[in-house]
């Protein structure tokens, strides 16, 4: 899990991808629905608040900016361990990306 200060920002990138099993590769497609969470580190997460600051840099690569602060969740505690997730939607298929990232105090 990366490492984000109190009261910093860490900016995630997520490329939204697919087999393709003809060719037996990867490709990058462009999602028809995409959203993400700031949700708890568990075996079975959490949603704790939705994270609307997304930059699509492409049609299929997204940057998420999480705010490791209470201002996003009340949660948000120095310490604590999250996730950062990005949902989205291709071809009638639901996939979700988490991201680990660990809240530290600032130093």
């Amino acid at each position: 899990m990366e490492k984000v200060e109190y009261k910093d920002t860490i900016t995630i990138e997520f490329v939204t991808k697919r087999y393709n099993s003809v060719s037996e590769e990867l490709e990058n497609v462009v999602p028809t629905t995409y959203s993400a969470y700031l949700e708890t580190a568990e075996t079975s997460p959490e949603q704790l608040a939705e994270i609307d600051d997304i930059t699509t840099i492409n049609t299929s690569t997204f940057w998420v900016n999480f705010y490791a602060h209470t201002d996003t969740a009340e949660e948000v505690t120095s310490g604590n361990a999250y996730y950062v997730a990005f949902y989205w939607e291709y071809g009638g298929v639901k996939k979700c990306e988490r991201y680990g990232v660990v809240v530290v105090p600032n130093v």
